[in-house]
């Protein structure tokens, strides 16, 4: 799901989570999962995802509390945030910039729902 409106990382972050418990801005660990999104959810513009620097400097985790580890190809910078364009490239941003969010959630126990707009 996207978040409809524009919010900064934590907002973003607050509002995926509170769709349900298994809720959290999306993560895009996979080429296959950004293929799909960039084909089906994120056409234009930029978009939060979840990988932050936030809880340590320098050590790239997930929304979800699962650590990074090679996809995607990014780096860890002084601003905590990335988000994800409409062409795939990744940036490194300041976590208070307004975007659209991308989340994702399970609500049918073990099958994963894709990932949407959220309203």
């Amino acid at each position: 799901m996207t978040l409809s409106s524009t919010q900064d990382w934590p907002a973003a972050d607050t509002a995926c989570k509170a769709i349900g418990t298994t809720a959290h801005l999306a993560k895009i660990d996979s080429a296959a999962i950004q293929s799909f999104l960039l084909t089906n959810v994120v056409t234009s513009g930029e978009v939060w995802t979840g990988l932050t620097d936030r809880n340590m400097e320098g050590q790239l985790e997930w929304s979800d509390g699962e650590i990074w580890s090679t996809f995607p190809s990014v780096t860890a910078t002084e601003v905590d945030c990335f988000s994800m364009n409409s062409a795939g490239s990744w940036q490194a941003k300041s976590c208070t910039v307004a975007l659209q969010a991308v989340c994702e959630y399970n609500s049918r126990g073990k099958m994963f729902v894709p990932l949407k707009f959220v309203s």
